[in-house]
C-alpha cells in the first residue's frame, strides 16, 4: 500500500514509518521537524519537509505519491502550549486535518486521537469509547473537533476506512522531552542531572502504553475495510506518576531532584478501557517495567540533541 504518514520524523511517526516499510508498504512522510529529526527517517522514504498546512506541498504529495492511506500523527501535542496558543492549536490539529483529507482524498485514514485529553475528567474509569467527550483544554477540544471532521469525511466517502485511535499516555524511545511526555521529561532530567518539576503530589495516575504497542495498532488499522471505528489504545493499567519516578530511578540507578509545584488543571485519574480493541485483535504486550527499562536504555545511549 502507498502510505503517507504525517509527523513521520517524530516520536510515534518514526516507529510507524519503520514498521510500514518492514510490512512492505511504500511510505512518504510530511514533517516540519518541529519535534522530529530528519535522521529518524530511514532510506527509501519520500520526505517532504513542510507544515501540514502548506497547501502547495499537500498538492505535490497528492500528485507525486497519490497515497491510498493516510496515517495522521502530526499535531500540536502540548496541553500547556494549547492554553497559551489555542488558535494555533486548532489550526494545526483541526483545520489541517480537513485540509489533508480534502487534498489527499485517502481511502484509508488512521487518526491519532487522544484517550486522555478528549475525555477530560471522566466519571467512568477505566474509560470506554462511549463515554462523554469533555475536554478541559484546547488540545483536547481540537482532537474532538478533528474527530467530527473525520466522521463527516467517512459519511461523504462510504468506501473509505476511517479508524480513530484514542491513544493512552504513550512513551518510549524517540520521544522528545519538550513535547509534554512526562516519561521523556523525567529521563532527560535523570540523564543530565537536572531538576524535575512535579505538578501536584505525584499520585495522579495515567495509562502508560509503550510505543511499540501503539505502532501495532496503527498498522492493524491499515487493514480495516470500509467502515468508521473508534478504539481506545491503552493497557487498562493505572500507574501513579510517583511509581513511574521510582521505577526510572531504579533502572537508571540515579536519584531525581524533584521540585513540587501546585497542579494546574491536571486530570487526577486517566486509564482507558481497551476491551473493544482486544475484540478487534489488538492488545498491549509490553509491561510498564519493561517499557521503562527499554526507554531508559535509549536515553542513556542517545545523543543530546534528541
Amino acid at each position: 500500500m502507498n502510505v503517507c504518514i504525517t509527523g513521520g520524523a517524530g516520536f510515534i511517526g518514526s516507529h510507524t514509518v519503520s514498521a510500514c516499510l518492514k510490512a512492505g508498504h511504500t511510505v512518504s512522510v510530511i514533517d516540519n521537524l518541529s519535534h522530529g529529526f530528519k535522521d529518524n527517517i530511514p532510506s527509501g522514504v519520500s520526505f517532504y519537509n513542510a507544515d501540514i498546512r502548506d497547501v502547495t506541498v499537500l498538492e505535490k504529495v497528492k500528485k507525486e505519491q497519490n497515497p491510498e492511506a493516510l496515517i495522521h500523527l502530526a499535531a500540536q501535542i502540548s496541553v500547556p502550549d494549547s492554553l497559551k496558543k489555542p488558535e494555533e492549536t486548532f489550526a494545526i490539529n483541526t483545520e489541517a486535518t480537513k485540509l489533508l483529507l480534502d487534498i489527499l482524498k485517502p481511502q484509508k485514514v488512521v487518526f491519532a486521537s487522544s484517550g486522555g485529553a478528549i475525555y477530560g475528567d471522566p466519571e467512568v474509569i477505566p474509560t470506554p469509547e462511549d463515554s462523554p467527550l469533555m475536554p478541559t483544554s484546547p488540545y483536547g477540544e481540537s482532537k474532538k473537533r478533528a474527530e467530527v471532521i473525520l466522521n463527516e469525511y467517512f459519511h461523504a466517502n462510504k468506501q473509505a476506512a476511517v479508524t480513530l485511535l484514542r491513544y493512552a499516555n504513550v512513551y518510549g524511545p524517540h520521544q522528545p522531552h519538550d513535547g509534554g511526555g512526562v516519561v521523556a521529561i523525567i529521563c532527560k532530567a535523570l540523564k543530565d542531572d537536572e531538576e524535575f518539576i512535579l505538578n501536584g503530589d505525584g499520585n495522579q495516575t495515567r495509562d502508560f502504553v509503550y510505543v511499540e504497542d501503539i505502532v501495532k495498532a496503527n498498522l492493524k488499522a491499515l487493514d480495516q475495510s470500509a467502515q468508521y471505528e473508534i478504539f481506545n489504545i491503552g493497557t487498562g493499567g493505572e500507574t501513579q506518576l510517583n511509581n513511574v519516578i521510582k521505577m526510572l530511578q531504579g533502572v537508571s540507578r540515579k536519584a531525581l531532584t524533584i521540585t513540587q509545584e501546585k497542579t494546574q488543571d491536571e486530570v487526577v485519574r486517566s486509564v482507558l478501557n481497551s476491551d473493544k480493541a482486544k475484540e478487534w485483535g489488538w492488545s498491549s504486550s509490553v509491561s510498564i517495567e519493561d517499557g521503562l527499562a527499554k526507554t531508559w536504555e535509549w536515553w542513556s545511549e542517545k545523543k543530546s540533541k534528541h
